[in-house]
């Protein structure tokens, strides 16, 4: 079976339960916890999110991805567990010192408890790293799927119950703790591997043995890190948590439409792409289609967030929040773009590109950072304009200096697929600052003509596909009942 078979078969099923799990997350869980929760308290949670998401960078810094990519069995599968284990430690212990100055930054000592017991939360995702790996690995992906929607599931409701009851912003933080607990419970049941924690000896053979991806990625993840959240801390800094809160809410969208197209797809990804590469196959080509197949989904999540913001916001959460209708356009403008770059990172990955990768993103991130500074001098809505714009002029170096040069794309390659994505996006953009609809509403249209123009052919190869499955399973259906 080829590359994108196989791709498609194992991302229908992992990303079936994915969706039904987005569809609680983001849907479920936010029109009910929005009645009862307010943008203050949401706010209150990111201003810690800010110093956890940067501590969280480093728990899983490619030891993941030791495991995917290497053939070695059990013990060294084990001897990565337990590095994992003490990586998860540290970074509570630091998560925990940094308590009280985060209560000195923004003068509110109330921050100091919850930042405490958000630390915990390193401990309790570290059990998950390798186990998982080894699910995706073997491409036991409906499993992952199906016990990643049980979690969430039993996450959504705790949130939703200790909302009811009063307990505001701790039940946004307390059921996010116990969920990489009640994760790993569903884990063990299949994999059995168990727990293990190992002294200095095996520990210093583990980062000896995973040294590249430890080290590069640790640095990447700090350097990128100041590109994704500069805008977080310059708004909840500069212009408090009620903007903040609005911002979070608007760009949770961002990280909706990552979490359906790279964390849901992606894991698929990764592995399919090794495997067509052990067997010597030019991977370009297909990465590039398969990529091209996936901006459909980007596309019809943009869409509604461009061109209907206002009534989204007022149906999901209400007019108290009307506010993150000012910068949801601005998101789902960049959404395309911005999942299907951040899949390119397999490709350092598979290549062994590591250092490359770390040494490019230096640059880059001092010009989104440059980019957001911009912008904070104006107000928070002109944070995301210049975020935006940064990142296009970010996106189209990252694609000449690492895809071209590097992975020897052709010009031609990479200007047929990404050219006419990034003017679209680019255009865009300028047309939503002015408030031009007609011209957003046109350029969006030429955005779907232009995925559908170039990558038709293979979306109908798929949907061949899937209904070749279905009038199988029917078959076999027809028989049993016989």
């Amino acid at each position: 079976m080829g590359i994108k078979k196989t791709f498609f078969k194992n991302a229908a099923v992992f990303s079936g339960y994915s969706y039904i799990s987005w569809f609680f997350d983001t849907l479920i869980s936010t029109v009910v916890l929005s009645r009862f929760l307010g943008p203050e308290e949401y706010g209150f949670v990111a201003l810690i999110n800010i110093f956890s998401g940067f501590i969280l960078l480093f728990a899983n810094t490619g030891l993941s991805y030791a495991i995917i990519r290497s053939d070695y069995g059990p013990k060294y599968q084990r001897i990565v567990f337990s590095l994992t284990a003490w990586i998860g430690l540290v970074l509570a212990l630091s998560m925990c010192l940094l308590a009280y100055p985060i209560t000195l930054i923004y003068s509110n000592p109330a921050l100091f408890w919850p930042t405490i017991v958000i630390s915990i939360q390193f401990i309790t995702n570290s059990m998950n790293i390798v186990p998982v790996a080894i699910l995706e690995k073997k491409l036991d992906f409906k499993y992952i799927g199906l016990i990643n929607l049980i979690s969430t599931i039993f996450t959504i409701s705790l949130m939703i119950v200790m909302a009811v009851l009063g307990f505001s912003y701790w039940s946004l933080i307390i059921p996010l703790v116990i969920k990489p607990l009640f994760l790993h419970i569903l884990i063990e049941k299949k994999v059995k591997f168990g727990f293990y924690l190992y002294g200095w000896k095996l520990t210093k053979l583990a980062i000896k043995m995973v040294r590249s991806l430890l080290e590069n990625f640790s640095i990447f993840n700090f350097i990128n890190y100041f590109a994704r959240n500069a805008d977080n801390f310059a708004i909840g800094k500069f212009y408090g948590e009620y903007d903040l809160g609005l911002y979070d809410r608007a760009y949770k969208f961002l990280y909706m439409a990552r979490r359906l197209v790279n964390a849901t797809l992606g894991p698929v990804l990764l592995p399919s792409l090794i495997n067509a590469k052990s067997k010597g196959e030019d991977i370009k080509p297909h990465f590039l289609d398969i990529l091209g197949m996936l901006n459909f989904i980007n596309i019809f999540i943009a869409i509604p967030l461009v061109l209907f913001a206002e009534p989204i916001v007022l149906v999901l959460w209400g007019k108290d929040w009307i506010g993150v209708a000012d910068f949801m356009p601005y998101i789902g403008a960049i959404i395309p773009l911005q999942t299907l770059s951040i899949a390119g990172m397999d490709l350092y990955v598979i290549e062994k590109k590591e250092r490359a990768l770390v040494t490019l993103e230096i640059p880059l991130t001092m010009i989104m950072i440059l980019g957001i500074a911009v912008g904070a001098f104006f107000s928070s809505l002109h944070i995301i304009r210049f975020y935006a714009l940064s990142f296009l002029l970010v996106q189209t170096l990252s694609l000449y200096l690492g895809h071209h040069k590097l992975f020897k794309f052709t010009l031609w390659q990479l200007f047929r697929f990404w050219g006419p994505k990034i003017i679209i996006t680019a255009l865009m953009i300028f047309s939503i600052w002015f408030g031009n609809k007609i011209i957003t509403a046109s350029l969006l249209l030429i955005f779907l003509f232009d995925t559908l123009y170039s990558h038709g052919k293979d979306m109908k190869k798929i949907v061949f596909l899937v209904k070749s499955k279905l009038l199988k399973r029917d078959e076999f259906s027809i028989r049993d009942q016989n």
